[in-house]
């Protein structure tokens, strides 16, 4: 894309070339912004918030996110009241394609900076990714001044009250804290510990350390989000864990510094963010500035070293992340805030190649080809698709819950002592996943991430919000541990045959009306349990992942990511999408193309996958069978 330079009369004028490194006429592989740039996601709001494209999820009586028609766009508002929360984010996970680089541009006004408030924007979940963050204002300089234990020779500092609002580039300066070139924070290990990027010079207990805050008036940050961190930071990306942002304040920006010093953050600014990821990727934070591409920022994770870190893992666990804009109380803040975004687009430079994936096939059982529906001018469940809840399960059983256990902000899991195969501490992190519970209305299966477990008893929290899950499970809660599943149902053919006239309609679940169906038997395309499952705990305790009797006639795809179900007697809910009527006759078999089909997602909080229904309503007795074509995108 051709760039221009600045007018003179530009409020910042950026002082080096247009194609300097404080510029974004390259893309992060080295390419001049002349090749392909190709748009894989673009949204604006003129006419709603696009239900069917974006998710809302709010937590609070004070949140709220409302359409704004007069211009174009949305508005995010939280209350004073803590844990007040807004996410918008975008339904797909755009799939990264190795070799090319990811771009997204938005416009947003983030807002009033606040103490206890979090605006956020960028390439993220709850997991993993990139944005901009505007946080805690600090008007002027300061000093936090704690006590601190330190060994020498040891670079982590421990015993501290807290480390909340601390940074990576913080200056530490105290007792045996190394002084023969300023010493500064690299690493936030956990609420009491930060890491330094030099060595102790001495044995220190409980002595007096300063930390030294800059200026930072607007609050801005850009942020790596990762859940590949080590817990204590001794290295960069190994052992996997609890999610960890590394927040670098505008202070310690390495982009244009003349714009940087220059730009008003409570304007309306339009925000790009780039990222390569491989593993070891260059990410860039940057503004648009009288159409100049001004890079704030930019992080390289090959060869990487922080201090005494160093880059041994990738930078985040996956290169598939959503657009995500987020508006979070940490506490009780002073007023009511509001932010607003407007159009957004997601663009792969150097051109996207066709959606790479398997291909499987979801229909009846073989021993009972197709199903009588007998005429009651009532839509007919025939078959279901959807993506399996959890991707990877690592773990399953069935567990009691012991209310005993549970913390003011963790949830207690007892798991059967029958499953005693796995470490303390193995799976934190991951998340868990109880089906059938009830999640904001919609039963279908909530989830947690794991903070913490033994050999008999996990402890885990709400995956968005990090509070104790409200719903208390039962006894015998079946439950899976693993990864949320985030890739995506592609539908591309429906082979159909009836021998009498029928409406069939295709009915697809939506943020806002999933697809219930009555009494579903959802089924794996694997003959058996899946293979992971069974190495922490026996085949019995596995759930979801057995097929028995008639179920395994013909199902015989044991690497697929779906389920299926052919058993329901009802449904309700859901967006009808597709509609036509099957000859009358018995006229053989009919294919209809689905490849202009949108794909099936999983919600944000991981648990309720979308649901595609083929529904059929007759006035008289008919026999039918179907089968859905589809790629399962999982990269």
């Amino acid at each position: 894309m051709p760039f221009k330079s600045p007018s003179n009369t530009a409020v910042i004028q950026p002082v080096a070339l247009a194609t300097g490194p404080n510029f974004g006429s390259m893309d992060n592989l080295g390419r001049i912004r002349t090749s392909r740039h190709q748009n894989i996601y673009e949204a604006d709001f003129e006419y709603g918030t696009q239900p069917m494209r974006w998710e809302n999820f709010i937590v609070g009586t004070g949140a709220s996110i409302t359409h704004q028609p007069g211009q174009g766009g949305c508005r995010m508002r939280v209350s004073t009241a803590n844990n007040d929360l807004c996410v918008r984010q975008t339904r797909p996970y755009h799939r990264y394609q190795p070799g090319k680089t990811m771009v997204m541009s938005t416009a947003v006004n983030l807002g009033a900076a606040q103490t206890n408030q979090r605006q956020r924007v960028g390439f993220f979940d709850d997991g993993n990714g990139v944005f901009f963050e505007q946080g805690d204002p600090i008007a002027t300089a300061t000093t936090n001044t704690q006590t601190g234990s330190v060994t020498s020779g040891n670079n982590i500092l421990t015993g501290l009250t807290s480390t909340f609002g601390f940074h990576y580039g913080m200056q530490v300066t105290g007792n045996n804290i190394s002084t023969s070139t300023p010493t500064f924070v690299t690493h936030v290990a956990n609420s009491t510990a930060v890491v330094l990027s030099q060595a102790a010079t001495g044995t220190s207990v409980a002595n007096t350390v300063s930390f030294n805050i800059p200026a930072n008036p607007y609050g801005m940050f850009v942020v790596v989000r990762s859940d590949t961190q080590s817990a204590l930071g001794t290295s960069i990306g190994v052992n996997g864990g609890l999610p960890t942002d590394t927040r670098y304040p505008v202070s310690t920006w390495n982009g244009d510094a003349a714009s940087i010093a220059k730009i008003d953050w409570s304007r309306i600014q339009m925000l790009w963010i780039e990222y390569a990821w491989y593993g070891a990727g260059l990410t860039r934070w940057g503004v648009v500035i009288n159409g100049e591409w001004v890079v704030m920022h930019s992080i390289g994770s090959g060869n990487r070293a922080v201090g005494t870190l160093t880059q041994q893992g990738p930078w985040s666990r996956t290169g598939n992340l959503p657009v995500r804009y987020e508006q979070r109380n940490l506490g009780t803040t002073a007023a009511i805030n509001d932010m607003f975004h407007y159009g957004v687009s997601v663009v792969v430079e150097g051109g996207s190649d066709e959606q790479r994936g398997f291909t499987y096939s979801y229909g009846s059982n073989t021993s009972s080809p197709q199903k009588t529906v007998n005429g009651a001018n009532t839509r007919y469940p025939v078959l279901s698709v959807r993506p399996r809840p959890m991707a990877t399960v690592e773990a399953s059983g069935n567990a009691t819950f012991n209310p005993s256990n549970s913390q003011s902000n963790t949830t207690a899991l007892i798991i059967n002592t029958a499953n005693t195969s796995w470490t303390t501490n193995q799976f934190v992190g991951r998340h868990i996943y109880l089906p059938g519970l009830t999640s904001a209305g919609v039963t279908g299966g909530i989830t947690g991430r794991i903070t913490a477990s033994n050999t008999t008893a996990f402890q885990f929290v709400d995956v968005i919000t990090g509070l104790a899950i409200a719903n208390t499970p039962g006894a015998n809660q079946a439950y899976q541990v693993g990864l949320l599943n985030r890739g995506q149902l592609l539908p591309k053919s429906l082979f159909i045959s009836a021998n009498a006239a029928a409406v069939v309609e295709l009915i697809s679940s939506s943020p806002t009306s999933p697809v219930i169906l009555t009494s579903p038997t959802w089924a794996s395309l694997a003959n058996t349990a899946y293979s992971l499952n069974t190495a922490n705990g026996s085949a019995a305790n596995v759930q979801q992942a057995l097929i028995s009797g008639s179920n395994n006639s013909g199902l015989g795809s044991n690497y697929s990511f779906a389920e299926r179900d052919v058993s329901a007697t009802g449904m309700s809910g859901g967006e009808v999408v597709f509609a036509f009527v099957s000859p009358s006759g018995g006229s053989g078999l009919q294919q209809i193309d689905l490849s202009y089909f949108f794909p099936l997602y999983n919600t944000v909080a991981g648990g309720t996958p979308d649901v595609l229904t083929v529904a059929v309503t007759t006035p008289g007795t008919t026999n039918i069978g179907v089968h859905i074509v589809a790629q399962e995108a999982m990269s």
